[in-house]
């Protein structure tokens, strides 16, 4: 329960969501783009770094759930 309450606070502070509830659809889905990084801890120097690591594969995610996010809904 303590997860879910910590992505739900992450999530209300994205720009996705701030973007969505401004009305800016395309601008939500622009950032959803800058969500596709992992995050590593590696060990430097004997203490603990966390580094943000690019992952192509979840870029092309990301961009797929955006062109889905921007296709009309079918009426």
């Amino acid at each position: 329960m303590i997860i879910l309450k910590k992505q739900l606070i992450l999530l209300y502070k994205s720009s996705v969501f701030t973007k969505i509830n401004q009305g800016d659809k395309k601008g939500a889905a622009d950032a959803m783009l800058k969500y596709c990084k992992e995050t590593q801890t590696k060990n430097i120097n004997g203490k603990p770094v966390k580094q943000k690591i690019f992952r192509q594969g979840l870029y092309n995610r990301r961009v797929r759930e955006r062109n889905l996010f921007l296709t009309p809904d079918e009426e």
